[in-house]
């Protein structure tokens, strides 16, 4: 290795002229240095992407992703549970979970126990700056308790971005075309309105030339003597009444 600082260049030498570095110029350090779950968990430098995760017990499962493109990492229960009918409980992971900067986590059911067991999550939103266990709240919503062992996956951990705006009091509100309709109101706007009418089906015979066209209704089958020579053509055909629905702004 080859250096141009002073202290490292041989007397005499001119200052453009590097010097190689010897063994006696290195010195190497070894620190041990116990540091805590949420050191560990949040370092002062770490990358912007980076999913850290520490195991709190021996028999903690790191949550992996089930695909490639998987939205979420999977969750596992670390004992033996119940939560039990139209209940809840809590279900330890013993993981604890360090997030890229601007994230924060948010739980989220599994799809098969939602539909399958009627099993849902609560509380799932946590603060980015948690550093303590991951913890599951499941409800039941069903008539039967719901078994469910070690190592099972129970849920799924999603990590969304935070959106950081700034707050700001204001006195007026913005106006749109819904205003404060919601909560069902918005959908039955009296503006609105579907009609219906039925009408009958008309018969065209279209040539290429356009002023020839012939028109029928078909209260004129079996009367008008153009339609009763394609007799055979309308009888593989199936005429039924025309429904028209209009919107009505």
């Amino acid at each position: 290795m080859l250096s141009r600082r002073p202290e490292y260049r041989p007397e005499g030498a001119p200052h453009t002229e590097q010097s190689i570095l010897k063994s006696e110029h290195f010195q190497i350090s070894v620190i041990h240095q116990r540091r805590s779950a949420e050191t560990a968990l949040y370092p002062e430098k770490r990358e912007p992407t980076s999913l850290r995760i520490m195991k709190l017990a021996a028999k903690a499962i790191v949550p992996p992703k089930g695909s490639r493109f998987a939205p979420g990492h999977d969750i596992y229960a670390l004992t033996d549970g119940l939560v039990p009918a139209r209940g809840q409980t809590m279900v330890e992971t013993r993981i604890a979970i360090g997030l890229p900067e601007g994230t924060y986590r948010r739980l989220a059911a599994r799809s098969c126990m939602a539909c399958q067991m009627g099993i849902a999550v609560g509380g799932g939103v946590m603060d980015a700056d948690y550093t303590g266990e991951i913890k599951v709240l499941l409800r039941n919503h069903r008539n039967a308790a719901c078994l469910f062992k070690a190592a099972d996956w129970i849920v799924q951990l999603i990590i969304e971005k935070i959106a950081d705006g700034d707050v700001m009091e204001v006195h007026e509100r913005e106006t749109t075309k819904r205003g404060k309709m919601g909560f069902g109101p918005s959908d039955l706007n009296p503006k609105r309105s579907i009609t219906a009418k039925e009408e009958e089906v008309t018969i065209c015979f279209l040539h290429g030339d356009t002023s020839k066209n012939e028109f029928f209704r078909t209260a004129d089958i079996g009367y008008h003597p153009r339609l009763i020579r394609e007799r055979e053509m309308l009888s593989s055909a199936r005429v039924n009444a025309a429904l028209r629905r209009t919107m009505n702004d």
